[in-house]
């Protein structure tokens, strides 16, 4: 997930980098031109090719295991970096931003469901918590490398972790999830003994046979088939809207535009660039107290706070432009971006990042993961690239201070999405959930 992070970390140097590129002053500037429309373009290109990394981190699930899938993810993310070193025209960039996107989506398809597969009940959600806290590091670390450091030097500083990470994950078992589904059962007793030393392997065993044997369909129609039944499509709508609604509401847009934001709103009380690297390290700092919450207070308390918070922190920055756009004499207001940029990023954090992930590794029985997955990082990817392709067209035509209050409300929309849908699996097993689900729908 770190490496996920620096891809996401990229773009607010880079992107204001951009903009300032015709400009002798700017350092580390690209030797090519770059209009705002391309700008525009490579902000969204991650998206799009989220959407084409959606079914195949979803195929390789099926086929490979998501041990193994985060294998190939890694490979590729090796391939990503050297294509950045090579980046010499808007083109290049353009391909590197797909390719990112293509990684970071294949990597949420498989990342939670690999925690979920091999730990315990009790811990699972904050496990998926510390890997939201190696997301806020890599923005943090893409974001301050990208800042001050030439992509000559970034690239090997980015490339060589990666290519540790592979060495590692050959090293690793695949999950016994993994090694029933494809009929391994030594090698599932083996995993389970890897990965969960304190149980009885054996009645371990019988658990994970059990679960994934509740399904027998094999092939994708009827896999999508039993994805249309009544309890695995409520779950769908459900993920679809987890996932994608702290999307539409603008979380690209402030990770990638961030430092033009906090210039656009003639707050003059920190560089654009040192506000960034400010709220991404309070940002770390946030995630690393946290990740036990999800665990101890649930999904459903965790995503709601993440509504709120990042709704007063949109409706806040609409203010604050509201005001630039007026042309009020503000200087009395200088904190507000201060304060609601880090609130929005806090409040991300809090549920959006792990809530999502965590659920998406607990509602579907194995057979319907691989298709499920797919679906949430395909619809991910959309809002991802429709909201963050027309930020521009929307300052452009409505202003700033409309953008911020359009994603405030759609934000705001999270909160009964989490009280009235949200199911509570704080706790449970697999098996334990699937029963609940049954039995409720």
């Amino acid at each position: 997930m770190i490496q996920v992070g620096i891809q996401i970390g990229w773009g607010s140097p880079n992107i204001q980098r951009m903009r300032h590129n015709n400009e002798t002053t700017t350092p580390l500037r690209y030797t090519f031109p770059i209009t705002l429309e391309q700008i525009s373009w490579v902000a969204s290109l991650t998206g799009l090719g989220g959407m084409a990394g959606a079914p195949i981190g979803a195929t390789c699930v099926a086929y490979l295991g998501s041990k193994n899938t985060i294998l190939v993810t890694l490979s590729l993310m090796c391939v990503k970096w050297f294509t950045w070193v090579f980046a010499s025209s808007v083109e290049w960039i353009y391909l590197f931003r797909i390719l990112g996107g293509v990684t970071n989506s294949m990597a949420f398809c498989c990342h939670s469901l690999y925690l979920g597969e091999v730990s315990m009940p009790k811990i699972r959600g904050t496990l998926v918590s510390i890997a939201a806290a190696g997301f806020s590091f890599g923005i943090f670390f893409g974001i301050t490398l990208e800042t001050y450091v030439s992509m000559q030097i970034t690239t090997p500083i980015y490339l060589v972790p990666c290519a540790v990470t592979v060495g590692l994950f050959i090293w690793l078992r695949s999950t016994p999830y993994h090694d029933v589904k494809v009929g391994k059962i030594d090698r599932a007793r083996a995993s389970i003994a890897a990965y969960f030393p304190q149980l009885q392997v054996e009645e371990k065993l019988a658990e994970v046979q059990e679960y994934v044997q509740a399904s027998t369909s094999k092939v994708f129609r009827e896999k999508l088939a039993d994805l249309c039944k009544p309890t695995e499509r409520k779950s769908m709508l459900l993920i679809v809207l987890l996932y994608g609604i702290p999307h539409a509401s603008g979380a690209l847009v402030v990770s990638y535009y961030m430092a033009t934001i906090f210039e656009d709103s003639q707050s003059t009380l920190l560089d654009p660039s040192d506000s960034v690297i400010v709220v991404n390290v309070l940002a770390i700092v946030f995630s690393a107290l946290i990740v036990r919450l999800i665990d101890r207070f649930g999904r459903r308390a965790l995503y709601v706070a993440s509504s709120i918070g990042t709704t007063v922190a949109m409706i806040g920055l609409g203010v604050q432009f509201y005001l630039v756009d007026q042309k009020v004499n503000a200087a009395y207001l200088q904190w507000l971006p201060i304060i609601c940029i880090p609130l929005y990023v806090m409040s991300y954090n809090v549920g959006y990042t792990p809530v999502p992930a965590a659920v998406l590794s607990e509602l579907f029985p194995s057979n319907v993961k691989s298709v499920a997955s797919c679906i949430a990082s395909l619809s991910t990817s959309l809002f991802a690239f429709v909201t963050s392709k027309t930020y521009q067209n929307i300052i452009n035509t409505f202003g700033m201070m409309y953008a911020f209050w359009w994603y405030g409300f759609l934000s705001f929309l999270a909160t009964p999405v989490a009280l009235f849908l949200l199911p509570d699996t704080t706790g449970k097993s697999f098996l334990q959930i699937q029963s609940d689900l049954r039995r409720n729908q």
